[in-house]
């Protein structure tokens, strides 16, 4: 009777540790699957046009002048480049106009700091 008892006790903590091993693993897993939906993401135009908008929504805003970017190009994670830049100051004078503005650093160290 007692070694029922204690199979079934054994059997009840198995059960709870392997549920939380398995609820641990699916949150990393979940995790590592958004952080590599970003990556992957970002890549694409769709999302790259997305935050070019907000950047020139932002800048004209905070600026109250006029801003333009042709495009945003991210090649993650080295590259950040800016086609087609116009800012133009308080006067309605050019302040910065490039063709392309390209930047060159190393993201995962900006992310992690």
């Amino acid at each position: 009777m007692e070694i029922k008892e204690e199979d079934t006790v054994i059997k009840k903590k198995k059960s709870v540790l392997s549920t939380i091993v398995k609820a641990f693993l699916w949150i990393i897993a979940s995790v590592l699957f958004l952080i590599m939906l970003i990556l992957i993401l970002i890549q694409t135009s769709f999302v790259q046009n997305f935050a070019r908008k907000k950047i020139v929504s932002y800048l004209h805003g905070k600026l109250n002048t006029k801003i333009e970017i042709g495009k945003l190009d991210i090649d993650f994670p080295t590259t950040l480049s800016l086609q087609n830049v116009f800012i133009e100051d308080q006067s309605k004078d050019t302040l910065l106009y490039g063709k392309e503005l390209k930047v060159n650093m190393d993201m995962a160290k900006l992310i992690s700091k």
